[in-house]
């Protein structure tokens, strides 16, 4: 049993990143890049959704992101990739960026951010609880964490689906 609960330790981990750690310096590419490599290091999928300059560029183009200022990325930038990185692995691009606009929908940065934060515990926690299976079952426990994962990506696809019930 210890190694199954080192391992269920490690992976809900708190890696919970606080808006007073991001630095309130304005950064360059490669200083996001390294920035966000290491808040997201030792996250399940961390190698998917390990961000590229090319990616970065992308979610500008296409707003996911606001335009950084003179090639200069603020905190509120290294917040969103942080939140987008975290999302990647379970929802299209398409659908984390309509979420973004509705969630912050009369709200400022950091009560978004802050919402995100509290939601992402509570997951986190809810997940943890799960965690009920003797080592001998752990092939079950993998499935059942698999099978809920997949469960819950269908749920939120269908709950963003209905938030914008004209497909925009």
């Amino acid at each position: 049993m210890p190694r199954l609960e080192k391992t269920i330790e490690a992976v809900f981990a708190d890696r919970d990143i606080m808006p007073d750690e991001v630095p309130q310096l304005d950064l360059y590419m490669d200083q996001v890049l390294s920035l966000t490599g290491r808040y997201l290091e030792g996250m399940p999928n961390s190698e998917d959704s390990k961000l590229t300059a090319s990616m970065i560029n992308n979610y500008v183009k296409v707003k996911i992101i606001p335009a950084p200022q003179g090639k200069r990325y603020s905190r509120r930038h290294v917040a969103y990739l942080l939140l987008l990185c975290i999302l990647k692995p379970v929802l299209p691009i398409a659908a984390i960026q309509k979420l973004f606009a509705a969630a912050q929908s009369g709200t400022d940065d950091k009560a978004f951010y802050e919402r995100f934060r509290g939601i992402y515990r509570q997951a986190s926690s809810a997940a943890a609880e799960d965690q009920c299976f003797a080592e001998p079952e752990l092939c079950d426990a993998i499935m059942y964490a698999a099978l809920r994962a997949r469960a819950g990506q269908s749920s939120a696809l269908a709950m963003l689906a209905a938030l914008d019930p004209e497909g925009k």
